[in-house]
């Protein structure tokens, strides 16, 4: 049927918005940062839930070969407190802050639990459940906790529900952590570390945060 008035209008606000957009410098550099070769997109991981999880586990654990010691650790960490209210955190930033964690040990799939950290020089435990498509089950969350209660009786705990859009948890102890934050986090690491980081380092850490 023939255009009127209105839906004339309606097309031409659409092409100016369009037009506006194939100009706008953000749009352009992300359009460029599709367009680049990235690592995790040619191994399938983007949206595969197993490998996230595992490379997610090697940039956290101070002791594995990228050679960023707990550094990782310490900021997401402290990220993921600030979200909370400073009477509900279970340790203070401060701590994680000056605190020793290189002897921080990570474990994937302990229990289910997609990742689990056991700081035993602070004596506290955190458990990050990440969902890429999927949504925790019934009861998951409050299983995990059962668990790690149950396991870990006089530690503090600190539980994290990861999800790309930073999701709401269906438990009140857990913290909602978004992939935009993991990912400024991560470009923040490759910036101030640029020189002194091997260049192997900061080009999987620049890959990782393309991905996400």
């Amino acid at each position: 049927r023939s255009l009127d008035s209105g839906d004339m209008g309606l097309t031409l606000d659409i092409e100016s918005a369009l037009s506006n957009l194939i100009d706008d410098r953000d749009f352009i550099e992300i359009n460029k940062s599709r367009a680049r070769f990235n690592l995790f997109e040619a191994m399938g991981g983007v949206r595969a839930e197993l490998r996230h999880s595992n490379f997610l586990s090697f940039l956290l654990s101070p002791a594995r070969s990228h050679g960023l010691g707990s550094k990782p650790l310490q900021t997401v960490l402290r990220a993921i407190l600030t979200k909370l209210p400073s009477d509900k955190r279970p340790f203070r930033a401060l701590e994680v802050a000056v605190g020793d964690l290189d002897d921080a040990t990570v474990f994937r799939e302990l229990d289910y639990i997609d990742l689990l950290v056991e700081v035993r020089e602070l004596n506290f435990v955190v458990v990050i459940e990440n969902k890429v498509d999927a949504k925790a089950g019934d009861g998951q969350l409050a299983n995990y906790k059962a668990v790690v209660d149950k396991k870990y009786p006089s530690w503090r705990k600190l539980f994290v529900y990861l999800t790309p859009a930073g999701d709401e948890p269906d438990h009140p102890e857990y913290v909602a952590f978004g992939y935009s934050e993991l990912a400024q986090i991560v470009e923040a690491l490759v910036k101030e570390g640029a020189h002194s980081y091997g260049s192997d380092v900061v080009l999987i850490l620049t890959h990782y945060v393309d991905m996400l």
